[in-house]
């Protein structure tokens, strides 16, 4: 479609173009900050690779291992809105509730079905305006702008503002990273389709299309690199069936389409009619017809990620999101290579600073997503929806940041740094290491008291956990806390081996920096071990791992205990221990401690039980005027939160779902203030389902308020976060 002299004229503050996880939250953020916002997406649908198009389950760093990390700010919303209308997890609920968010956005504009086909420039280094040809409605935008953001995966506005970018894997000594190539290439990870079957309770008939390949063919493609295949396997079990890698994933993506269904009709029709499945009542209930791309350019910033960064957990001053999924290789050969058909090497969970997101080349252009700055190692890692979306959601926040107060983003990084962290700490972005230091925040400056504390322990045990295979347990190493005492069952007198390691946020994947070893002499029917965490330094976690001792089980409780989980390093089954530490750790201030998730430590106040009733107190020496009041609350950050997972059979994946909403999420409290002798009710929250809670009230002056709280998803305890009070 060429230029139309009666194009629609349109201006905003931000422009973002791509729908996907990174492009909704970015677009969510600017348009919160008061930007008015436009969002492009060249499909009928959102959510890019997650949507009801493509079928690929969001995951992040809970998956990757790091425990307590599951990712949050806007996309955790979402999840959680998904987790409370879609417990079913249905794809095309999932696109449900990613438009229900974007259209009850305030200063939000979105254009579905629109591609980006041109970029005017207003100068070599400044974009003025996008074209974007809307399908179906025959209609061409110019759509105005102060600051855009690429989140179009392939990297579309970028390049066609010639930014600078980079594509395949990288040379071992161009970036000094061991897990790159020998000799740089152009190759890359390549694309899926997937598809979905069900049982019809009756003989379907199946016969292939002309057009895929046979059984001869596809029996010399499986069964050799892992790549299993199964009549009880559906969607993301698939994700192996990939294919073009060693093309252009952008140019070429129609004939890497067309070879991934020949595949995929192929291999249906091999679970059909080889005769090797219990197939015959299987119908295909739905195929994609829409790669799911890994892939493509990745542009030059100011700052390339690399291998390094990750593995040696490096600590950045503009650090505005964090990852935390595998360093995940695949072949470029995809299904055609010989190879295993994915390698992982764990990482804890790292920062990504905000100089990947931007390049001078362009002053008013922010990368998003996939195509941030990093090389091919790093991206291996930092292309996992969950952290594209919290990219998504800084760079929404950097794009507010330049149009509102008329800067480059050169010049927000060195004016506006501050500013942009924590107002990404306030949207509940985690940044590892970053303490809120919001001015406003009122609550930094209360004295906080509450009606009660948990004690640190947990008796209530209901089985125990294996020692047959390495284990381990972490714990937040609290100031006044020189030991615990964890629940055990010994079968016979013996020797129990265990080493302590100390990090910033565990993960039962990677150990952290070892402290030293110890034996512990057990006696047969002893009830408990004593640990000593006296070595380890306070103020951060510590992991305990424990060699293979068939004799010994840990005592487990079904009680959780947040901060305190034991488990296996190749399972993501987790346990309560049932345990007590030796010094006080749920402390009431911790909800004003500028944390609001463990690291470093549990950063939780904790009531005793039960629940309702509970309270927490902020005072002030002065009268203050408040109007706001945002509590963190507990979702279970242990666990993941997908889009969408259904029939999921391939235990590869090292997933555990959900059963039902979190138990310790708060779901009802009030918002009180001191007035004449008694507390008056401000605001009241009732049936909550997210972790943030924004609760507005008309302005007051009070030198107290109070949170009263009356129910929680099942939990007997009240557990916070993070008060903050505006």
């Amino acid at each position: 479609m060429g230029t139309d002299p009666n194009m629609e004229i349109r201006h905003f503050d931000v422009v973002v173009a791509g729908g996907g996880p990174a492009g909704v939250c970015a677009a969510i953020q600017a348009a919160r900050r008061g930007a008015g916002t436009a969002l492009i997406q060249n499909r009928p649908v959102l959510g890019g690779n997650s949507s009801s198009e493509i079928r690929v389950w969001t995951r992040g760093s809970v998956g990757g291992g790091s425990l307590y990390a599951e990712e949050m700010g806007i996309f955790g919303e979402m999840k959680l809105q998904n987790l409370h209308i879609n417990p079913d997890y249905n794809p095309v609920l999932w696109d449900e509730a990613l438009l229900d968010k974007v259209l009850a956005q305030p200063n939000l504009t979105l254009f579905l079905n629109a591609h980006v086909s041109d970029v005017q420039m207003h100068s070599a280094s400044r974009i003025q305006a996008l074209i974007a040809d809307q399908m179906g409605t025959e209609k061409q935008f110019k759509i105005c702008g102060k600051v855009f953001v690429d989140a179009t995966g392939d990297g579309t506005v970028g390049y066609l503002a010639n930014a600078a970018f980079r594509v395949g894997r990288e040379s071992r000594d161009e970036f000094g990273e061991s897990l790159a190539m020998p000799v740089a290439d152009d190759f890359r990870e390549g694309s899926t389709l997937f598809f979905q079957s069900k049982d019809e309770g009756k003989p379907i008939r199946f016969v292939k299309p002309d057009y895929a390949y046979d059984l001869a063919y596809m029996e010399k493609l499986l069964n050799r690199g892992g790549r299993i295949v199964s009549e009880k396997m559906n969607g993301c079990d698939y994700w192996w069936l990939e294919y073009g890698g060693e093309k252009d994933t952008i140019s070429e993506n129609q004939s890497i389409a067309i070879e991934l269904k020949k595949l995929v009709m192929g291999l249906w029709n091999y679970i059909k009619n080889s005769g090797k499945f219990n197939a015959e009542n299987l119908t295909l209930e739905w195929v994609g017809n829409l790669p799911g791309k890994r892939e493509s350019r990745r542009f030059i910033g100011q700052y390339t990620l690399t291998q390094n960064d990750l593995e040696q957990n490096r600590t950045f001053p503009d650090a505005v999101c964090c990852g935390g999924w595998f360093m995940d290789f695949h072949p470029s050969g995809g299904i055609y290579s010989k190879e295993d058909f994915c390698t992982q090497i764990p990482v804890f969970a790292y920062q990504i600073p905000m100089r990947c997101l931007f390049t001078d080349k362009v002053e008013n252009l922010v990368f998003s997503g996939r195509n941030i700055s990093m090389t091919h190692v790093a991206f291996s890692s930092a292309r996992i929806m969950d952290t594209c979306s919290q990219i998504g959601q800084a760079s929404g926040e950097l794009a507010a940041q330049c149009a509102l107060h008329d800067c480059s983003t050169s010049q927000a990084y060195g004016q506006r740094m501050d500013s942009i962290q924590q107002e990404l700490l306030k949207a509940d972005i985690n940044l590892l290491g970053v303490r809120n230091r919001d001015p406003e925040d009122k609550a930094r400056r209360a004295q906080v008291t509450a009606s009660s504390v948990r004690v640190p322990e947990n008796h209530a045990c209901c089985g125990s956990m294996g020692l047959d295979t390495e284990a381990f347990l972490v714990a937040p190493h609290a100031k006044g806390v020189s030991s615990l005492s964890v629940g055990i069952e010994c079968g016979r007198n013996t020797n129990l081996k265990y080493t302590l390691f100390c990090c910033r946020l565990p993960s039962r994947k990677v150990d952290g920096k070892e402290i030293g070893t110890r034996l512990l002499h057990l006696k047969k029917g002893q009830p408990s071990a004593a640990i000593d965490l006296s070595r380890a330094p306070e103020e951060s976690y510590v992991k305990i791992v424990f060699a293979p001792n068939p004799d010994v089980r840990l005592k487990v409780s079904r009680q959780s205990m947040t901060g305190f989980l034991a488990g296996h390093r190749e399972s993501p089954r987790y346990y309560t221990p049932c345990l007590s530490a030796s010094g006080p750790v749920y402390r009431a201030e911790n909800v004003v401690n500028g944390f609001a998730r463990p690291q470093n430590g549990v950063n939780l106040w904790c009531s005793e039980q039960p629940a309702e009733g509970q309270w927490l107190q902020l005072a002030w020496s002065s009268p203050q005027r408040v109007s706001q009041l945002r509590l963190t609350l507990n979702p279970d950050l242990s666990m993941e939160l997908p889009s969408s997972v259904s029939k999921i059979a391939s235990g590869h994946h090292g997933f555990v779902l959900r059963e039902g909403s979190p138990k310790e999420l708060v779901r009802s409290f009030s918002v009180q203030t001191f007035r004449d002798g008694e507390w008056v009710e401000l605001a009241r929250k009732d049936e909550n389902y997210q972790r943030l809670c924004v609760v507005s009230f008309p302005e007051t002056t009070t030198d107290k308020i109070r949170i009263v709280f009356h129910e929680t998803g099942g939990s007997p305890f009240v557990e916070v976060f993070e008060v903050r009070v505006y």
